[in-house]
């Protein structure tokens, strides 16, 4: 699977390269981005220059009312130590009159594009929603976004659920909905929004069992349903957010609850102060398989709630110091339900052309 999404990678970007020279479009805009930068904990003194992701993307206009994006996306995926070469979009948006469109293909979500902006520092970390894989950025489906007043938006979205690194492999889909009061886009725009998402989506469920003294898997279908709130605020040169969400599964004691703060504020004339704080409570549950000795012995299942709870504090401050780079020194202290912290000294770095 991974070799056969790196080929089409390849063969899209080929594609791309080559369509310019056709004629058959039009405003043809090449972008790109890379995220780097060096870390340095300071409890185990590990330290390493890395290369978070790097985007290279090109836009067009296949028609008055048709417009098209492909991006590819280079990224080191968890616990991996390699690169691999996947599509992060590849879509048409097609114009509905002026007030509605219609996106198809790998589109991106709707879960926290909005709350992403007013955050405003995707390349030091992403949001609490995207860190916890309670949604996918992008996923393969169709959405449609309807604009209902000058400040009163609607977006709903169906897609496979897995997102854009992963194939299909069930016959489930996701359906996602999201309600917005207000500018989307508080990066650039003055004003407040206040947002609601929700989404549904039914998934396979692994849960232990004993039969005659042997354990087994019980394989049963479970809804999961994520709910997330928002709301932000940009005044003057001062911005700030916060948002909360929460995840569970149904007939199930599995839950798990977010919780995000952030604010940054102009400091000179190419600098911004930032501050965010992270909230995360996910019940576990254990299951532990309790035997007993002797020829006659049974095995039982005991089952207990563990809550795993993380608190993390993000601040910098950040420079552009010419037009396309961004650099951040800044601090993530991390601090878990077992007392247990965690410092990293971090130099972010975003390039952008």
């Amino acid at each position: 699977m991974k070799k056969l999404l790196s080929t089409i990678g390849l063969l899209s970007l080929g594609f791309l390269i080559y369509l310019p020279s056709t004629g058959q479009s039009q405003d043809i805009g090449l972008s790109g981005r890379m995220y780097t930068g060096y870390f340095y904990n300071t409890h185990s003194n590990d330290n390493a220059f890395y290369v978070d992701r790097v985007y290279l993307g090109y836009k067009g206009a296949l028609s008055s009312s048709v417009n098209f994006q492909v991006t590819s996306d280079i990224a080191s995926p968890d616990s991996s130590d390699t690169y691999e070469l996947m599509m992060k979009y590849a879509f048409i948006n097609w114009m509905q009159g002026d007030n509605a469109h219609l996106n198809l293909g790998i589109i991106p979500m709707n879960a926290f594009d909005v709350q992403k902006r007013t955050w405003g520092f995707r390349y030091l970390r992403k949001t609490i929603m995207n860190d916890n894989k309670f949604a996918p950025s992008a996923d393969v489906g169709v959405s449609y976004d309807l604009q209902l007043s000058k400040k009163f938006s609607l977006s709903a979205a169906i897609s496979n659920g897995g997102g854009y690194k992963k194939a299909e492999t069930d016959q489930f889909k996701r359906v996602h909905l999201r309600f917005l009061y207000g500018p989307s886009n508080l990066g650039k725009a003055h004003g407040m929004n206040i947002g609601a998402y929700s989404s549904f989506e039914k998934n396979t469920n692994y849960t232990p069992t004993v039969d005659n003294n042997t354990v087994a898997m019980d394989t049963t279908e479970q809804n999961q349903y994520t709910f997330a709130g928002f709301t932000g605020l940009h005044v003057n040169e001062f911005w700030v957010g916060t948002e909360m969400a929460y995840q569970m599964f149904a007939d199930s004691d599995w839950q798990h609850l977010l919780y995000s703060l952030y604010t940054r504020m102009e400091v000179g004339e190419n600098g911004l102060a930032f501050v965010r704080i992270d909230y995360s409570d996910e019940k576990v549950l254990t299951t532990e398989v309790i035997g007993e000795s002797g020829p006659n012995a049974t095995n039982t299942l005991g089952v207990t709630d563990n809550h795993v709870i993380e608190k993390i504090l993000i601040a910098g401050v950040e420079f552009a110091p010419v037009k396309g780079i961004k650099v951040a020194p800044h601090f993530v202290y991390s601090l878990n339900d077992d007392s247990e912290d965690n410092l990293e000294l971090r130099m972010g770095t975003e390039f952008r052309w």
